[in-house]
């Protein structure tokens, strides 16, 4: 394991964390600054995530015995299968006449609602230009308007422009270097989401529940963020944008990821670095999930949720031997069993870090890049995955045993 001190890709993890004097000096001050002191000692979160496990072992597989799980159902290879019913929330939900929700026309101009929204929330003031001195004039709210949806239909400033005699090349491309930075692009959602946060109508879908994915493009290009892919692009490079939304569709964060990283690298990131949307639950698509992720998402938090691809073969963990399940004939049985003094070991190790992420010292990225470049025997890497995998097990039998929360 190298580290080099001026390096990106290879500084010491320890140099993105709190320093280790200074946390262990003010190890309480830190665990409540970033309310966290329920995990200050892993005897007592060992024994509450023990009872826990064994407490759903037992729910879910008399549930099945019982034949009061149906959706439950095991093939002659004894392989689990769970049958999903469609939910039918939003069709139960009593909203009013459509007619009285929206307009009688069939379309409505996209500038038309883009002027309309920033009517309602100045979101346009948020995109000031880059450089303080020398402005002499600001962009009219149509170049504005017209600068966004060029790239928001992917056809860049100078072919958008050619669509219409009143729209001028150099404008909308000064506009696009000079006043789209991503801190500008991100300050201009915060008042749209603030709004709807006081909209009735908005409130019938807020839930708290937020997800997150994202979806590759090949880049001819050279970018930062560009990178080969084993899977994806070709001989191009590729790159991840990267979107978070809550349940009423709103975008409330948005990065860009390098196309050889997995999006788990960056699903916490989004959720804790944000100022207008308080997550209650977390959900990603697998490319979305790790069980160190798991982890880290229990330290500070999030109740991350996931939907697994064959979720079945993930593998589940317990405190208990596997036979102890067996003999009482449960068909839902461990896989693993977790390795207490593995977990113990690196204990203080874990919640520095994740101390360090929530309390903003580092990033997720930033943390799994240099864990990744580490061993798959590191202490501290491994540890990490033993005790994700006990909230991950907690999640899919609760996914297993529970249809509302499925």
């Amino acid at each position: 394991e190298i580290n080099f001190h001026d390096s990106y890709e290879y500084t010491s993890l320890d140099s993105l964390q709190i320093p280790l004097d200074d946390y262990q000096k003010n190890r309480d001050y830190y665990l409540e600054k970033a309310d966290m002191l329920q995990f200050s000692s892993w005897k007592k979160l060992k024994n509450k995530l023990s009872l826990t496990l064994d407490s759903e072992y037992h729910t879910i597989n008399r549930r099945i015995i019982d034949d009061k799980n149906s959706f439950i159902q095991i093939d002659s290879d004894g392989i689990m299968q769970v049958c999903i019913q469609k939910n039918t929330q939003l069709s139960t939900l009593m909203l009013s006449p459509k007619e009285r929700l929206y307009p009688d026309e069939g379309t409505i101009p996209l500038c038309e609602v883009l002027a309309t929204v920033n009517a309602a929330t100045g979101f346009l003031d948020e995109f000031t230009h880059k450089s303080i001195r020398g402005v002499n004039s600001r962009p009219t709210e149509r170049d504005l308007i017209a600068a966004i949806m060029g790239h928001g239909f992917h056809f860049g400033p100078k072919k958008f422009a050619k669509l219409s005699d009143e729209l001028n090349k150099d404008t909308l491309e000064n506009i696009s270097k000079e006043y789209f930075s991503k801190g500008n692009l991100n300050n201009s959602n915060d008042p749209i989401i603030q709004l709807l946060d006081k909209l009735p109508v908005a409130e019938l879908f807020n839930n708290g529940h937020t997800s997150s994915d994202g979806q590759k493009y090949s880049v001819s290009n050279e970018t930062l963020h560009g990178n080969y892919s084993f899977k994806y692009g070709g001989k191009d490079k590729v790159i991840v944008p990267y979107n978070f939304i809550d349940s009423r569709s709103a975008s409330f964060n948005s990065l860009i990821a390098e196309g050889s990283r997995k999006e788990s690298h960056y699903m916490l990131d989004g959720v804790l670095n944000n100022n207008v949307v308080q997550t209650e639950m977390h959900s990603t698509d697998t490319h979305g999930y790790s069980e160190a992720t798991f982890c880290l998402s229990g330290f500070t938090g999030i109740n991350f949720a996931p939907r697994l691809k064959k979720f079945q073969k993930s593998g589940l963990t317990a405190f208990k031997t596997r036979g102890s399940y067996e003999r009482s004939g449960y068909p839902v049985l461990p896989s693993f069993r977790v390795k207490e003094k593995t977990i113990e070991e690196s204990y203080e190790g874990l919640l520095r870090l994740a101390v360090s992420l929530k309390l903003g010292y580092t990033t997720s990225e930033k943390i799994f890049r240099r864990l990744n470049s580490y061993s798959k025997h590191n202490p501290l890497y491994v540890a990490l995955v033993e005790l994700g995998r006990v909230w991950k097990t907690s999640h899919l039998l609760r996914y297993m045993n529970d249809e509302s929360y499925r």
